[in-house]
C-alpha cells in the first residue's frame, strides 16, 4: 500500500455545514493553513511509533539510531529492513543476517557456518560444509559458532563493508563469531564462472583491514 493512501483527509471538515459566508471563509482558511504548514509535521508525529510507515527521512533517522546501515537507500528496502529489525526474535539465527545482506548486496554474498576438524586444535582447521566433501560433515568435523560472510566484489571495492560491519554483527545472536571476507570471482576466456576466492579483511573483534588493491 502506498504511504500517501494512508494519510487521513480533512473531508469531515470540508463537508461540514457553513452557517454563513464568514464561516465558509474561515473553514477554507483552516484547511489551507493545515495543509500548508501542519500536514508534514502531523504525518511524522502520527507514525512516529511505526516509523516504517513514515517518510524516508524518518525511516533513515530510526535506522541510524538502531545502529543499522544501508549502502543503497531505496525506500522499499529501508521500510522492510526496519520493520523486520523491530520484530526480531532474541532467539534469531541467521535468517535476518541473510535478509540484511540481500538488501545490501543483492545475490552477491555467501553465509557459511564453519565446521572444525575433530582431529586438529580449534580453531586451526575451519571449513565450510561444502568444502569438506563428506555427505555427513559431522563424521569428521563438528559445527562451530563461527560464521563466515563472503561478499562478492563485483562493483564493490570493499570500501563500504567496514561501514556496515558493526551492523552485521549486531543482527546475529551473541553466540556467533562473525568473519567477513571479500569474495573474488574469476572467469575463464569465454566468460563462464570458473571459481571464487575469499579474502578476509574483518574480524568480529573490531579489526578492519581493507584488501590490497594489487
Amino acid at each position: 500500500m502506498d504511504v500517501d493512501s494512508r494519510i487521513p483527509s480533512l473531508a469531515p471538515l470540508q463537508r461540514s455545514h457553513d452557517a454563513n459566508a464568514l464561516e465558509a471563509e474561515l473553514k477554507q482558511l483552516v484547511l489551507f493553513l493545515f495543509e500548508t504548514y501542519l500536514r508534514d509535521a502531523e504525518r511524522e508525529l502520527n507514525v512516529y511509533g511505526v516509523p516504517h510507515l513514515g517518510s524516508l527521512p524518518l525511516i533513515e533517522r530510526h535506522v541510524k539510531r538502531e545502529g543499522l546501515a544501508l549502502i543503497r537507500t531505496e525506500e522499499p528496502a529501508m521500510r522492510y529492513l526496519y520493520k523486520a529489525w523491530r520484530a526480531r526474535n532474541p532467539k534469531r539465527g541467521l535468517h535476518f543476517l541473510r535478509m540484511y545482506l540481500q538488501l545490501l548486496w543483492p545475490n552477491g554474498w555467501i553465509v557459511e557456518q564453519l565446521w572444525q576438524d575433530k582431529g586438529k586444535p580449534y580453531p586451526t582447521a575451519l571449513s565450510s560444509a561444502s568444502s569438506i566433501g563428506n555427505a555427513d560433515p559431522s563424521a569428521t568435523h563438528y559445527l562451530t559458532s563461527r560464521i563466515r560472510v563472503s561478499i562478492d566484489d563485483e562493483g564493490e571495492l570493499g570500501m563500504n563493508i567496514p561501514m556496515v560491519a558493526p551492523a552485521l554483527r549486531a543482527v546475529i545472536a551473541a553466540k556467533y563469531v562473525l568473519q567477513l571476507s571479500l569474495l573474488k570471482r574469476f572467469e575463464n576466456e569465454v566468460g563462464l564462472f570458473n571459481g571464487a576466492m575469499a579474502q578476509q579483511f574483518y574480524r568480529a573483534e573490531g579489526e578492519a583491514i581493507l584488501p590490497s588493491p594489487h
